[in-house]
């Protein structure tokens, strides 16, 4: 695997994580936004640029 693949495998256990705790009321939704937050940006925006420069200069 590709070292973004594992990046991106990272963001994915922690909103995984975040669900259980939450459902088992461990954690409250205030504390599943801040981290949620950012963790949901890095896969939406910052993994899409990643994929599409590394795709320009032909390493994907």
């Amino acid at each position: 695997m590709k070292w973004y693949e594992w990046v991106d495998l990272g963001a994915l256990t922690i909103l995984a994580t975040l669900m259980l705790l939450y459902s088992q009321n461990l954690i409250t939704d205030y504390a599943v936004t801040l981290v949620a937050a950012p963790v949901m940006f890095y896969i939406m925006i910052i993994s899409k640029s990643v994929r599409k420069r590394l795709r320009r200069k032909n390493r994907l």
